[in-house]
């Protein structure tokens, strides 16, 4: 992502995380991002909610540069509430805690992964 195009980071993590949290043993179920009450009743699908809670400035990076000279990049510190829903909406299933460890493994395989 270019300097110029830094104001649209925080989307761009958001759809980021979305795109990789597709998971594959579950191939019909939703990825929906906002408030977990909204995405319960949304589908009758299986799905996992990703909803962004709170954002921080980073105050360990705060005066770092990404190269000398540059103006200082804004660090964010992003935290997102994962939540996964059975076909019911419900979020406290066998079903819903399955989907939420396959959404949290592929999480785990983003971290794993090249850029």
């Amino acid at each position: 992502m270019a300097f110029v195009e830094t104001g649209n980071a925080i989307g761009a993590v958001t759809q980021l995380l979305r795109e990789h949290l597709l998971p594959p043993t579950v191939p019909e179920a939703d990825i929906t991002v906002g408030r977990p009450e909204a995405a319960a009743t949304s589908s009758q699908n299986p799905k996992l909610n990703l909803f962004l809670y709170e954002i921080q400035f980073d105050p360990s990076l705060r005066n770092h540069a990404l190269d000398k000279g540059q103006p200082f990049p804004l660090w964010l510190v992003l935290k997102y509430l994962l939540t996964a829903f059975d076909t019911s909406g419900d979020s406290d299933s066998i079903s819903a805690h399955g989907l939420l460890g396959e959404g949290m493994r592929a999480l785990q395989e983003l971290g794993l992964s090249p850029p």
